[in-house]
């Protein structure tokens, strides 16, 4: 909560960001990644598997 909907309550846009809900903008990242804690690990690989801005797919490495 602390990155997402409190992030997102901060900044006052708490009504359209910080949690995936009906009506909310749906700004996702996926990863590849087996854990949390793989990430910071691995900045240099290519973790990210999609991207998804305002509802729609930016960038998919399956389509690659």
């Amino acid at each position: 909560l602390a990155v997402t909907l409190n992030g997102a309550r901060a900044v006052g846009r708490e009504d359209r960001i910080g949690s995936i809900a009906p009506g909310k903008q749906a700004d996702l990242v996926f990863l590849s990644a087996t854990d949390f804690r793989y990430v910071p690990y691995h900045l240099g690989g290519e973790v990210v598997r999609m991207v998804v801005k305002n509802g729609n797919v930016v960038y998919d490495r399956t389509q690659d």
